[in-house]
């Protein structure tokens, strides 16, 4: 196998599953309610759902569980009794339109326990399908209270607080994360009344608004509009949720802060918790309850994929190092290291792992190997500016 093609194998693995996280604890008894806040929220992003029985497992080896795990996600939900449920994009793998009825089917108990729900969009809803089509299909499991004209944007409000919910994605049909001029107008009409009105902002998106150096792999994680941050700070926002990078993390810039939600099927299988107040928020992820709400069966599933998934990545980073010419100590050295980086990346904890990791004596045998398939200067990048930790914030401003 060339390096090339080695290389493209492992871009389109890595985008798709941030690997390497020891699988967390299943839970083993419901949860306790969230605490009274302003607004509570479970929240999750990229439940690609696929209810095909040969969906291909080769990037994300969990996927053939991702129904049973959704009815899991949606029973712990309503056990923990949140004000809402949010999920930020790419709701199903493909946009099929009976993919799309399964996962509304899910989130109907969860409306119907007194739970509201928010949705976005995300790229891969609408591979299939058209954004009228999407609308038909979930907007009877939302409260709207007000829709933009150019988008599937639209605004819902729990007590004070006044939820965003953006549609980055149908623009140009998911190719990039992008909201048109008459978007932003309509945006930025609605966080003026916002702040005049004196509500508490949540904004929702697929696409990560806050632009982090990332080397060159990180435009297509990000809205492209440039003047969206200073059009939230300058309207008192200060929370962000997203998703689409498939793995935990937070960031901020001066007040703003933004919570990256990872994939529910990918370890270490979490979803977040939000308590959101006029001037704070707390937020902590909790592991999916595979094993109390569905069984052993299915946790041992997850279990056996997720161990798929590590073997079938090693096996991709071993057959390119071994075509840089890395063996013996030199190889057993920069392997290690990258099983630690990207155990850090999933889980959201490069934050506190990354200094650790670059005074590791066989990163700059890391960097060289890798430099020639541009994840040498991407981990170097990332690592000169990580994301917080992604499993926990507490916050007031």
């Amino acid at each position: 196998m060339n390096k090339e093609k080695i290389t493209r194998i492992l871009l389109r693995f890595l985008m798709m599953s941030w690997v390497f996280c020891v699988c967390s604890a299943c839970v083993s008894k419901p949860p306790a309610p969230l605490s009274e806040a302003s607004l509570s929220a479970v929240v999750t992003s990229d439940l690609h759902l696929s209810t095909d029985p040969d969906v291909n497992a080769a990037i994300v080896p969990a996927m053939p569980y991702g129904k049973q795990t959704l009815e899991v996600i949606a029973a712990q939900t309503i056990d923990l009794k949140p004000d809402v449920l949010i999920i930020t994009g790419d709701l199903t793998n493909s946009g099929i339109k009976k993919d799309m009825e399964a996962l509304k089917k899910i989130l109907e108990p969860v409306k119907d326990a007194g739970i509201r729900v928010v949705l976005t969009t995300g790229n891969h809803d609408f591979n299939n399908c058209t954004p009228e089509a999407f609308w038909d299909c979930y907007s009877s499991l939302l409260d709207v209270m007000e829709t933009d004209s150019d988008s599937l944007s639209y605004i819902t409000e729990i007590g004070n607080v006044r939820l965003f919910a953006m549609d980055d994605n149908s623009f140009d049909g998911g190719l990039s994360g992008t909201f048109s001029q008459k978007t932003m107008k309509w945006l930025e009409s609605a966080l003026k009344r916002a702040e005049k009105e004196g509500k508490t902002v949540l904004f929702l998106s697929h696409h990560s608004v806050i632009r982090k150096p990332a080397g060159d792999q990180s435009s297509s994680f990000q809205i492209t509009n440039p003047d969206l941050v200073h059009l939230l700070e300058t309207h008192q926002v200060h929370l962000c949720l997203s998703g689409h990078l498939h793995a935990q993390a937070i960031q901020h810039t001066g007040s703003l802060y933004e919570i990256i939600s990872t994939m529910p099927l990918n370890n270490p299988h979490v979803i977040g918790t939000l308590k959101l107040h006029h001037q704070s928020l707390e937020y902590h992820t909790v592991p999916i309850g595979f094993e109390a709400y569905s069984g052993s069966a299915l946790a041992e599933a997850i279990r056996a994929a997720d161990q798929n998934e590590r073997e079938s990545t090693m096996e991709i980073f071993a057959s390119l190092l071994e075509s840089e010419g890395l063996s013996g100590v030199r190889y057993e050295g920069v392997n290690r290291l990258l099983v630690r980086f990207f155990e850090a990346y999933a889980a959201g904890t490069l934050e506190t792992a990354g200094e650790a990791i670059k005074a590791d004596p066989y990163y700059p045998d890391l960097i060289e190997a890798l430099n020639d398939h541009n994840y040498g200067p991407w981990i170097e990048a990332v690592l000169s500016d990580p994301p917080e930790n992604g499993n926990e914030l507490n916050v007031s401003w």
